[in-house]
């Protein structure tokens, strides 16, 4: 015996447009419901605000033919180094404390959740410079519920940001000054003796 083939093959395309075409009042109802659904879930939820500050990175005055530049080519390395101290948990519980962020989350989380939900909210982008592609600033941003605690948050982080780099700046301007003093202690070494040797010259040739 020869087994039986099937020849079904599924409804026609055709028949699917005749069968929704007849219930096309059910289906613009649907698609009515589901929309209203969708716009009232979206307008239910809290919106969420974001401010953004620029920060500019200023080349140092100094050549580079003296002195070597204070400021890294690689600035998401400094900025990574920098987020550390500026991230921490004591900087970031003061800033919480002080603008009430998060206050639903705190009744019901854990201070770290809290903490590492912050982290989350801000944000740091590197901007490329238009001279051999060196950094020419850096963007800090922040996320948040109300738009003025925002705008305040992150005009706080890029004050943060700008001091600490300040900080490490300075650390770094006293080492190139202590440099620059021992290349000058050192040339007026070398020009003391020279004009030595030139008075020796002139007394053994008068």
């Amino acid at each position: 015996m020869t087994p039986l083939k099937s020849s079904f093959q599924g409804p026609h395309p055709l028949s699917i447009v005749r069968m929704a075409w007849k219930q096309k009042w059910l289906v613009m109802g649907l698609c009515v419901t589901l929309s209203a659904a969708v716009v009232g879930v979206v307008q239910s939820l809290p919106p969420v605000w974001k401010a953004e500050a620029t920060i500019l990175v200023e080349s140092q005055k100094i050549p580079e033919r003296f002195v070597s530049s204070l400021v890294v080519t690689d600035l998401q390395d400094r900025i990574t180094t920098i987020s550390q101290r500026i991230l921490s948990t004591d900087r970031l519980l003061k800033l919480i404390e002080t603008y009430n962020l998060y206050p639903e989350e705190r009744k019901r989380q854990a201070q770290e959740t809290i903490i590492q939900q912050m982290r989350t909210d801000i944000k740091t982008t590197v901007v490329r410079g238009y001279a051999a592609n060196r950094p020419g600033a850096f963007k800090v941003s922040y996320e948040g519920a109300n738009r003025q605690v925002v705008a305040e948050v992150t005009n706080q982080l890029s004050n943060f940001y700008v001091d600490e780099n300040l900080k490490a700046r300075e650390t770094q301007a006293e080492g190139t000054t202590e440099f620059l003093k021992s290349q000058l202690d050192q040339a007026k070494k070398t020009l003391d003796e020279l004009e030595a040797a030139v008075s020796r010259y002139k007394q053994s040739h008068n």
